[in-house]
């Protein structure tokens, strides 16, 4: 073999084990849990199977508060079924927001994984079934007009709604911060009402921990 090639090979051979070894490294660390991540698995915005059965059209509404905020976050789910009956559903963290309740779950267990600190999680669930006030909002969300292209903005510690609206084969979401520009701002204070709609001071229908 010539030297020329030898030395390629024996390159080729340092490289492999150097990837080789970065990637055994990378994979025993832990990253921890990003709080992203963790919303994805305890609200997430996908609309499940469940949901869609039966269902004529079904909304999903996440709220995620800026970093800073008191805030806590919040998911709603509204049924509308194809024998005429609307339902809603709201998951809220309790006593504390899920972005706290994972801080304090990564202190006491530094080197879980994300889906065993699940189970330290505790959420508040809330129904409202077929109300009227469910179908004045739906009827509100079909008046809503903004422009499908959104302002092009940065924004700083801004809490952001993200809502999916799926109605049988034709789905469309959306994920906007509550900042200044008014193009928004009509699907924002929609969503505003929704989350109004739920009495979160009575107490819970059910506490629960994910699965």
């Amino acid at each position: 073999m010539s030297k020329p090639r030898l030395m390629i090979r024996m390159a080729s051979i340092v490289l492999a084990t150097m990837l080789a070894v970065v990637a055994k490294s990378a994979s025993a660390q832990d990253p921890g849990c990003d709080p992203l991540r963790i919303y994805d698995m305890i609200i997430p915005t996908a609309v499940d199977d469940a949901s869609q059965r039966g269902a004529d059209e079904v909304v999903v509404i996440r709220y995620i508060p800026g970093d800073t905020s008191v805030d806590r976050e919040f998911r709603i789910t509204i049924v509308a079924s194809a024998n005429g009956t609307i339902t809603a559903t709201r998951i809220d963290p309790a006593q504390s927001s899920i972005h706290a309740q994972l801080r304090n779950a990564e202190e006491r267990k530094p080197a879980a994984a994300c889906e065993e600190l699940l189970k330290d999680f505790r959420l508040e669930r809330r129904h409202l079934h077929d109300q009227p006030v469910l179908r004045r909002l739906l009827r509100g969300l079909n008046r809503i007009k903004m422009p499908v292209r959104l302002p092009s903005e940065i924004y700083l510690d801004a809490p952001r709604y993200e809502i999916v609206e799926w109605a049988k084969m034709n789905q469309v979401s959306f994920s906007i911060y509550d900042g200044s520009d008014r193009t928004v701002r009509p699907l924002i204070d929609w969503v505003k009402s929704v989350a109004a709609a739920f009495p979160t001071r009575t107490p819970a229908d059910d506490v629960f921990a994910p699965r």
